[in-house]
């Protein structure tokens, strides 16, 4: 089963798909665009950012996004490129804006709430919790039986 969700940050309104096959979180990257940035043209500001990662660091931004069909404002399912957490904290260190801290929290208090949706037997069994690692730009999952995971 798939679960298909708005977020909200700051007032924006982020499209994220969860996979509970994968147990993955896949947010669209215009709408994260949008939200840091406040362009008025997302989609464009995205585009750019891809040739100018790809210029100056040799990475091609595409390459750790998936494209999945999402309710475009329109209300058209339309194909969007989307990007797990890992992928999204990747592209945000591209994105020179105040809120990417902020974002990077709130991403967090996302995986968290999705911890207390699930079943209580898996959360007495185990103890996770995430952490923001900045030195590794990364979101942390930890299990208290396990290593990190980094995400």
């Amino acid at each position: 089963m798939t679960e298909n969700k708005l977020a909200v940050f700051e007032n924006y309104k982020i499209r994220r798909h969860y996979d509970e096959a994968t147990e993955t979180w896949y947010f669209s990257v215009i709408d994260v665009v949008g939200a840091l940035t406040d362009s008025v043209n997302p989609r464009d500001y995205w585009f750019r950012m891809k040739v100018r990662v790809k210029s100056d660091d040799g990475l091609e931004l595409s390459t750790i996004c998936r494209q999945m069909k999402m309710k475009a404002p329109d209300g058209k399912m339309r194909e969007t490129d989307t990007a797990n957490t890992e992928s999204l904290l990747r592209i945000i260190q591209s994105i020179p804006s105040p809120k990417a801290e902020p974002f990077k929290q709130w991403l967090a208090k996302v995986g968290y709430e999705r911890l207390q949706d699930m079943p209580c037997e898996f959360r007495k069994n185990t103890s996770l919790f995430f952490y923001h690692d900045s030195s590794l730009h990364r979101l942390v999952l930890c299990n208290t039986f396990y290593s990190a995971s980094y995400l």
